[in-house]
């Protein structure tokens, strides 16, 4: 039996991932005033969807969201990422920037 755990801190990542989060949380900050890591974003399907970096206006609703992830050898998001992309742009019409 396999007993490696992939990933210890689950959705925080490893701690290159949390520290790229962190630099895009102050960029975010300095540019709205407002920001917020593992943002919330209900889908219209009644589920839940989580960004790593919210940018957020004076009322705290998001207008600009980062996912920082895994991609593909071209560049593009992988398959969890996309899907995770499709539903938030959806549930918020902002334009998704994946990291």
């Amino acid at each position: 039996m396999n007993n490696k755990i992939p990933n210890r801190n689950g959705r925080k990542g490893n701690e290159d991932h949390q520290n790229l989060i962190i630099e895009l949380i102050e960029y975010l900050f300095e540019k709205y005033g407002k920001s917020k890591s593992e943002k919330s974003i209900n889908l219209p399907n009644g589920k839940k969807r989580f960004v790593d970096a919210a940018g957020l206006d004076e009322n705290g609703n998001p207008v600009e969201l980062h996912q920082v992830g895994r991609t593909n050898k071209d560049g593009s998001p992988v398959i969890r990422e996309r899907r995770a992309i499709t539903d938030i742009e959806k549930a918020t019409k902002l334009i998704y920037q994946n990291l």
